[in-house]
C-alpha cells in the first residue's frame, strides 16, 4: 500500500504551492528552487495522473481535483505535524507555549521574558502572539494572558490585575468643552466607540457600561463619532490568565 503514496516531498511542494498559489513563494517557503517545486508538482500529477494545477497568465490556481487533494494532504500533514511537535514536546517536557496579545506581549511579556528564561534555562519558551482569541483548549498551548471575564471551559482561569480606564482628549479640545469637570459633562462630548465582541458571553464594552459604572445615565442615542476625542471603555473589567 505504501508503494503507492505520492513521495513526501512532492506533498510538500503542493501543499505549499496550493496555499499560496505560487511555486515562487513556495519555493522560498521551503529554501528550494522554483525548479524544484515545478519539478515535484509535475511528479505529482504524473503519479495521480490528473491535473492539480490550471497555468493562467500571471497565475496559477486549483483544479477542482487539486482542491479536493489539497484539503485532504492540508489537514493530513497539519496532524501529522502536530503529533511530531506533541511527541518532540514530551521527549524534552521543557516546552512552554504562552499567548497572549500583541499589546501585553510588547509592552509587558517581552520585557521581563528574559528574567524566566534566566530562571527556567530548562524551558524551551515559545510565545503565541495573537490579538484574536485564541483556542485555549488546543494542546499546544500551555498558559494564556488574555483580557476576558474568567469564564473559558474546561479551564482554570485567575485573575491577576485590574485596569483604571480613564476618558483622554486633547487640550484644546477640553477647553473648547468647558473644562469638563464632571463625568457627566462627557456625555456632550463627541466620542469614539469600539465595536468589538469579546468571547463567549459576547459582551459588548461601551460608553454605556463606562456611564453606568460611573453612575451616570448612558450616552445619549445619535451621538456623532468623532476623532476629537479619543477615549475608550474598559475592554473587560480584568485581566485574567488561564491554563489547562
Amino acid at each position: 500500500m505504501f508503494d503507492r503514496l505520492p513521495p513526501l516531498q512532492t506533498l510538500r511542494a503542493f501543499e505549499a504551492t496550493g496555499r499560496l498559489l505560487s511555486m515562487t513563494l513556495a519555493a522560498e517557503e521551503l529554501h528550494v528552487t522554483h525548479g524544484a517545486v515545478s519539478r515535484h508538482i509535475k511528479t505529482l500529477e504524473d503519479h495521480l495522473g490528473v491535473r492539480l494545477f490550471r497555468r493562467l497568465t500571471r497565475r496559477i490556481v486549483l483544479t477542482d481535483e487539486g482542491a479536493r487533494f489539497h484539503e485532504v494532504v492540508s489537514r493530513l500533514l497539519s496532524e501529522l505535524t502536530k503529533e511530531a511537535e506533541r511527541l518532540r514536546g514530551q521527549k524534552s517536557g521543557g516546552r512552554l507555549t504562552i499567548s497572549t496579545g500583541i499589546s501585553f506581549a510588547s509592552k509587558w511579556l517581552g520585557p521581563r521574558l528574559h528574567r524566566l528564561i534566566a530562571r527556567h534555562p530548562e524551558l524551551d519558551i515559545h510565545l503565541d502572539i495573537t490579538d484574536p482569541d485564541a483556542d485555549l483548549n488546543n494542546e499546544q498551548i500551555n498558559v494564556a494572558v488574555r483580557y476576558g471575564h474568567g469564564r473559558y471551559q474546561h479551564l482554570i482561569a485567575e485573575r491577576i490585575l485590574e485596569e483604571t480606564i480613564t476618558p483622554v482628549c486633547s487640550p484644546v479640545y477640553r477647553a473648547e468643552m468647558g473644562g469638563l469637570l464632571t463625568v457627566k459633562s462627557l456625555t456632550e462630548c463627541s466620542l469614539l466607540h469600539e465595536d468589538r465582541l469579546l468571547h463567549d458571553d459576547r459582551m459588548l464594552a461601551n460608553w454605556d457600561l463606562w456611564f453606568a459604572m460611573a453612575g451616570v445615565d448612558g450616552v445619549p442615542r445619535g451621538v456623532a463619532q468623532s476623532t476629537v476625542m479619543a477615549a475608550w471603555p474598559s475592554r473587560q473589567p480584568f485581566v485574567e490568565k488561564a491554563w489547562r
